[in-house]
């Protein structure tokens, strides 16, 4: 399809818009599906770890893995020190939109809905456990996305936040 296009593009803005649109959709599509599926993970994890640094350790696996997995979708290979790069650059993205933006994203859904308080400590924990994870994820898509977002939608990681609290199907 955007071959079809492509002819009649004159404008190569008009042709990254067209290829935002006709084939990052879809792989980012993809890429909320991975992040939604690391995030669960995280907190199912999160929820029956016996100890703190199993979660900890488990969290930090699972995020690099996710790394990886989102590097691979766009078309990267990275290995070992590719991903350590990757993480460090997810890690400074993160800092450099600042900490009110994560704030505003993981802790202001929880505390103004005051949800925290009526579910257990470890729920609780495990919910936000998959929330960074999905933040993670988010900021992983921005970096790792050869385009920036010109006519998709941007993923934040309040999307992912009906994900991880929806109980899978057995379907699914």
């Amino acid at each position: 399809r955007l071959d079809e296009h492509a002819r009649a593009v004159r404008d190569p803005g008009d042709l990254f818009r067209l290829a935002d649109r006709d084939v990052l959709l879809v792989l980012d599509g993809d890429a909320r599906r991975f992040v939604a599926r690391s995030a669960r993970r995280v907190a199912v994890v999160s929820a029956i770890s016996p100890t703190g640094f199993l979660t900890v350790s488990w969290v930090l696996v699972e995020n690099l893995r996710l790394l990886r997995t989102l590097a691979g979708l766009y078309g990267g290979r990275p290995g070992f020190v590719g991903t350590m790069r990757l993480a460090r650059m997810v890690f400074l993205s993160i800092v450099a939109t600042g900490s009110i933006a994560m704030t505003d994203d993981l802790l202001g859904q929880f505390i103004g809905q005051d949800l925290l308080p009526r579910v257990s400590a470890r729920l609780g924990e495990s919910v936000f456990n998959a929330a960074l994870t999905a933040r993670v994820g988010a900021v992983a898509i921005g970096v790792i996305r050869p385009l920036p977002y010109l006519e998709a939608p941007p993923v934040r990681a309040r999307d992912f936040m009906a994900d991880i609290l929806r109980p899978k199907s057995a379907s699914s």
